[in-house]
């Protein structure tokens, strides 16, 4: 932790660019701007200044950060290698607003799988016709 501490402090390496590692990171967990800034607590404007322009992350957000992209704080400083998720981008953000129905009352559910079901059907039947 002392080793964290000092390589915050003493800032990356300038191969390292906290910024777009950042972006990637977010994208490969499948999270929107909008949807990560909430999750830590930040307006998605400022989100958008730590991918664009900051050379490290704000200290009190690193934990809340690694967290949500569910990473260390050392792979999120470049410390370590991040370790990859299995799927696509768009697997992870399917996966996750997923689970989110999973929370929702049972009614809700229903709603939802008859609208997946009516839209599955209008596709299959577009790439009938066409």
């Amino acid at each position: 932790m002392i080793f964290c501490i000092g390589y915050y402090l003493g800032g990356m390496n300038k191969q390292d660019n906290f910024g777009s590692m950042l972006a990637d990171l977010r994208r490969d967990r499948g999270f929107t701007q909008v949807e990560l800034a909430k999750s830590i607590g930040v307006s998605q404007r400022m989100l958008a200044y730590y991918e664009r322009h900051a050379k490290r992350p704000p200290l009190e957000k690193l934990h809340a950060i690694a967290k949500v992209l569910d990473i260390s704080a050392d792979e999120l400083l470049g410390m370590k290698p991040v370790k990859k998720q299995a799927g696509a981008p768009k697997d992870a953000y399917l996966r996750r607003k997923f689970q989110l129905v999973g929370q929702l009352p049972k009614d809700d559910q229903k709603v939802l799988v008859k609208m997946i079901d009516a839209l599955t059907a209008k596709n299959q039947l577009q790439r009938k016709a066409s």
